[in-house]
């Protein structure tokens, strides 16, 4: 498992996925760490062709979360990774 930090309040996070995302909707889904309810953070493909999107994470509280990314293509869909989870790490911030 990789993990992401980021500090709260910062806006977004880069992501990348092992596919070429053009003409593709991605959801990225975060879940509290040990928690059943999950989130879906509002994203945005920035390189399609690379695979590269961004999700953004300024609403979440600090803590650790579950992530995945869930791709549809031609109507097949892909779940990144494929096994376990990112962890997602907000931590506290000075301000």
């Amino acid at each position: 498992m990789s993990t992401i930090n980021t500090k709260r309040g910062d806006t977004e996070v880069t992501l990348k996925v092992n596919m070429d995302l053009t003409e593709s909707t991605v959801r990225v889904l975060v879940r509290p760490r040990r928690s059943t309810g999950f989130t879906v953070l509002p994203s945005t493909v920035t390189v399609a062709a690379k695979g590269t999107l961004t999700a953004v994470t300024s609403d979440l509280p600090v803590g650790l979360y579950d992530l995945e990314v869930e791709v549809t293509q031609g109507g097949k869909v892909s779940t990144f990774p494929d096994t376990g989870y990112v962890i997602l790490s907000v931590n506290a911030d000075l301000g």
